[in-house]
């Protein structure tokens, strides 16, 4: 009620159930969205953080054109 009010300035004449049962159900799945995404994050991170130094492997400050060669040899090297 008070982000309404903080919003608004000022709160409806009339407050239907359903609006506060939709606050709360809203609420509860922006947590659990929340909560996913961080634990996709968390994953994502487990994956890559020993492959992919961040410092080193900048592609939009890449100088050089890769040859074709160049692409196929590095996507075809086995996962490690």
């Amino acid at each position: 009620m008070k982000d309404i009010y903080d919003i608004f300035g000022s709160l409806p004449d009339t407050l239907e159930d359903e609006w506060i049962e939709q606050i709360d159900q809203l609420e509860a799945q922006m947590d659990r969205y929340l909560h996913l995404r961080e634990q996709a994050r968390i994953a994502f991170e487990i994956r890559y953080e020993q492959n992919i130094n961040p410092d080193r492997d900048r592609w939009e400050r890449c100088s050089r054109v890769l040859a074709r060669r160049d692409i196929v040899d590095r996507l075809s090297r086995p996962w490690e």
